[in-house]
């Protein structure tokens, strides 16, 4: 997924895309620390057309409920919090928010091995997903 940018924790939007790093990480010292290896945050990474969507909507937008950066927050924590779809997305998963009073998704898929989720589509609902399914594999 080369086309896809990382959120920093602060949860600012990149304007240029990240490279992969093929540097490995060391483990910890401590062996007592590996526990903790899966404690830490996961990588978020949006599709090129979410950067340009969330660049302009506003991470802070007071017309999401929750904030786009709430909601990115919540998934770098626990990804797994929100729901698995089935079908045409199944293994994605879904996180409710409402613009104007109206119901949104944020749809994501979680790779385990790379400690990565990748923000495939945030819009309305039908919208959402639609986009999710064409930019699931590119």
């Amino acid at each position: 997924m080369s086309s896809c940018d990382v959120v920093p924790p602060a949860a600012k939007i990149p304007s240029t895309p990240s490279k992969h790093s093929t540097q490995l990480k060391k483990l910890p010292a401590d062996p007592g620390a590996l526990a903790t290896l899966d404690d830490r945050e996961w990588d978020v990474r949006l599709k090129r057309a979410v950067v340009v969507d969330v660049q302009r909507w506003g991470l802070d937008n007071p017309d999401f409920v929750p904030t786009l950066a709430e909601l990115l927050e919540a998934v770098r924590a626990n990804p797994y919090q929100f729901p698995e779809k089935y079908g045409r997305l199944a293994g994605a998963r879904a996180a409710d928010l409402t613009c104007r009073g109206r119901t949104w998704r944020l749809i994501y898929d979680v790779d385990d091995y790379a400690h990565e989720v990748y923000i495939l589509a945030i819009g309305e609902h039908d919208e959402a997903y639609d986009d999710a399914e064409r930019r699931r594999y590119r």
